[in-house]
């Protein structure tokens, strides 16, 4: 009896020593692994990310999808190695490695410099999108014949006179799909950025987010009672907004505007402008946005001070090893950007990446060319919590009503 119960206590402590040594196999294994997080990327993006990634040989690559209505922190690190996500204020917080100057080198100055803050590179832009502005051809073409119009327009003073002169062609001489969040916010983002300039434009995104960190926000906040003395630079910009609404060259209901709503317009030829994001232009039927001439919101007359909006989704290291550096260099290959270009239809950064068509390849050529280079929007640059993000737009509706 004795000796059956010492057999069965070693059968227990072996089991026990057993289970133990499978668990620290399984995290020694686990570690092994190079664990690539997702936050907040579109999934055609992250699908085109994933396979270029998997293209890596002889590597250990697990891939993981963060929930993006919470926000990131620096413990993030402690789970994962890379990080790829828009860049954002959000960004900003976690604490990443540098990027190395081997793989910066690929990419143009200007785009480089908007992942840049507190002496390092946290990040490596590998995609852009942008809020760009689409002229109708077809009405150019005839403002051409009737006000001997031989350019389209170069500064905002002449994109106003433009669109004031077309409303004898178009019912809405400028459209924004303003229903949906990202695209109001890319609006009041490139119009701020070319009536302010990029210095005020920075300052006024700082306000904002420092704004909502000390106040609580509300779909009223701006009517009642009067507009915060904080946002002064917001209220420059709403009003100058209000102006084109009230002299017909921006459609009344704008900010109720659908994605649906824009395609009717176009189909019925009411409009001679758009304004969206190149992601949302590339959702537009073909048939539709061949007659269109895209290029970037124009600056101000004093052309000087000068970005172009265009969020750029990026690569974070977390941890410094051989397949984070490998990932790294493989995203910014000319091959790797090419393809991530052909497939999301967004614009390459790296310099001799191939770009999916003209328009792509002119939004690499406006972020490296301009005065400062690509700028995140509002929406990336001031607001971490989506929720906060929607009632402010909510506000910004209610103001413009």
């Amino acid at each position: 009896m004795k000796s059956s119960k010492k057999i069965n206590l070693l059968f227990v402590i072996f089991a026990i020593i057993l289970i133990f040594a499978i668990f620290f196999v399984c995290v020694f294994n686990q570690k092994k692994f190079c664990k690539v997080a997702f936050y907040d990327v579109p999934q055609n993006i992250q699908d085109a990310i994933q396979t270029e990634i998997l293209k890596l040989q002889n590597s250990k690559i697990k891939f993981y999808t963060l929930d993006n209505t919470k926000k990131l922190n620096k413990k993030i690190a402690k789970n994962f190695n890379v990080l790829i996500s828009p860049n954002s204020k959000n960004l900003t917080n976690v604490k990443t490695k540098q990027i190395p100057d081997s793989v910066l080198s690929k990419i143009p100055t200007k785009i480089k410099l908007n992942t840049f803050a507190n002496e390092q590179n946290y990040a490596l832009p590998i995609l852009l999108d942008h809020f760009q502005l689409s002229i109708y051809k077809t009405y150019f073409s005839q403002m051409e014949q009737t006000f001997s119009i031989s350019e389209l327009p170069l500064f905002l003073s002449d994109l106003e006179k433009y669109l004031e002169a077309s409303q004898i062609f178009a019912d809405y001489p400028l459209l924004v799909i303003g229903s949906d969040d990202n695209e109001l916010l890319g609006f009041i983002s490139a119009l701020s950025q070319s009536f302010l300039h990029t210095t005020q434009y920075k300052k006024l995104c700082t306000s904002i987010y420092d704004f909502q960190q000390k106040n609580k926000l509300t779909p009223d906040m701006f009517v009642n009672p009067i507009f915060p003395a904080e946002l002064e630079l917001l209220k420059t910009v709403l009003d100058k907004i209000k102006q084109y609404q009230e002299l017909k060259i921006l459609h009344p209901q704008w900010t109720q505007i659908t994605f649906a709503d824009a395609q009717h317009f176009m189909t019925s030829h009411q409009i001679s402008a758009i304004a969206t994001f190149l992601s949302t232009h590339r959702k537009l039927p073909y048939n539709l946005v061949k007659y269109y001439e895209t290029y970037f919101f124009v600056p101000h007359d004093n052309f000087t001070d000068f970005g172009i909006i265009a969020p750029a989704t990026c690569v974070s290291i977390l941890t410094q090893g051989e397949t984070e550096n490998a990932i790294l260099n493989h995203l910014i290959s000319s091959n790797s950007q090419t393809e991530l270009s052909k497939l999301s239809m967004l614009s390459p950064t790296a310099s001799v990446g191939e770009s999916s068509d003209s328009i792509a390849d002119d939004v690499r050529f406006f972020a490296a060319s301009s005065d400062c280079g690509p700028l995140c929007s509002i929406n990336e640059a001031s607001f971490i919590e989506q929720k906060n993000a929607q009632i402010f737009c909510t506000a910004i509706r209610n103001y413009l009503k």
